[in-house]
């Protein structure tokens, strides 16, 4: 019995190791004014593309977050822009109802 508990040890850790290493989106994230409400934003969560691995998707949100601010000369009041990295299971605006 301990050698079968030996001989799949190794094939359980690669499968845990798999599953965490999941693909990834990258969202850009903007947030606008809420149109009646100046208080309130609204938030969008767009897709840019999607990766094999969390350092890849951490590595392109790096360029492009470098290549915004380059670019980022003029901007409208009370809008804002962000980028994320979620998995690729993860849906950021939350469950869909029926």
């Amino acid at each position: 019995m301990r050698r079968h508990a030996r001989a799949l040890l190794p094939v359980t850790v690669s499968a845990a190791m798999a599953y965490a290493e999941c693909a990834r989106v990258l969202l850009r994230l903007d947030t606008y004014p809420h149109a009646f409400r100046p208080d309130w934003f609204e938030y969008h969560y767009n897709p840019q593309g999607a990766t094999a691995t969390q350092r890849a998707c951490d590595d392109w949100k790096t360029r492009i977050e470098r290549q915004a601010e380059k670019e980022r000369k003029e901007q409208s009041a009370g809008k804002g822009s962000g980028y994320l990295c979620f998995p690729d299971t993860v849906d950021p605006r939350g469950p869909k109802g029926k």
